[in-house]
């Protein structure tokens, strides 16, 4: 564990994909929380009704 920290720790770009890798993986987690979907929105297209446009 302590060699990885210093591997990651001399070279600054790894450190950053790592963050970035992470931030992504946390926003992807908690997206539903972020901007959840409202519920009382139905289906984009009505494939039942189709000749309304």
């Amino acid at each position: 564990m302590i060699r990885t920290l210093r591997i990651l720790a001399a070279n600054p770009l790894s450190l950053l994909g790592l963050i970035l890798v992470c931030l992504i993986t946390l926003a992807a987690i908690f997206a539903p929380w972020i901007a959840p979907f409202p519920t009382h929105n139905g289906a984009v297209v009505d494939f039942l009704n189709n000749n309304r446009a």
